[in-house]
């Protein structure tokens, strides 16, 4: 494995790698403390993360959580070529206290919703490789930290609204949504022109507001 960049640091580990003759013997199912983002960029290969199979394409990406186990299932040895990100929560604290970046993580379930496809990330990871010194380095990689996760709640929002309109009753993951529940009409109410009309005795008034 040839790494054509790295950077690393407490809360970060961000690689840009290539395997010219990839061998299967050197990818087995793991699993990370951090979460992992990993932008592929070429080879003939498919993810297989908690027993889901992604086929990959270049310029496509695959989020796997802490503790989500994944593989890398080489279709041929053709030249394995990528970007990775593994970072902690904590890394974005400073800027987004309440994880709404992170959502994308927190909200999916085990092995599923892993994989993405974007023409935006071509332009998000064209800068991964800036030399710079390691604080500004640092800086860089939070800021494209910071725009591939804004981009993936975005699609995962996009996704979500499709689904919805697609197949009203069921999630953005499969599951039948609970019906809500629909109460009785009050004996004094009418249905007009589809809304609502309330009848009330004329001796009755909305109380007044105490002061």
């Amino acid at each position: 494995m040839i790494r054509l960049f790295e950077y690393q640091d407490a809360d970060l580990f961000c690689h840009h790698s290539l395997d010219e003759s990839p061998s299967p013997s050197e990818f087995y199912m793991h699993a990370h403390e951090r979460m992992e983002i990993l932008y592929f960029l070429s080879g003939d290969a498919q993810y297989l993360v908690e027993g889901s199979v992604y086929p990959l394409h270049p310029g496509e990406l695959l989020i796997m959580n802490r503790a989500e186990a994944h593989k890398l299932q080489l279709l041929s040895a053709q030249p394995y070529e990528r970007i990775v990100m593994h970072f902690s929560p904590s890394v974005l604290r400073g800027f987004d206290p309440d994880g709404l970046l992170l959502r994308v993580f927190a909200e999916k379930p085990l092995g599923r919703q892993n994989h993405y496809a974007s023409p935006k990330f071509s332009a998000l990871f064209s800068e991964f490789d800036a030399p710079g010194s390691p604080e500004h380095l640092r800086i860089h990689m939070l800021l494209i930290l910071a725009n591939v996760l804004y981009t993936l709640c975005s699609l995962s929002e996009a996704a979500a609204s499709a689904a919805r309109e697609a197949a009203p009753g069921w999630d953005v993951w499969g599951n039948e949504a609970p019906t809500p529940e629909v109460k009785d009409a009050p004996a004094d109410s009418v249905e007009l022109a589809g809304k609502e009309e309330t009848h009330e005795p004329d001796n009755q008034r909305d109380p007044a507001p105490q002061l």
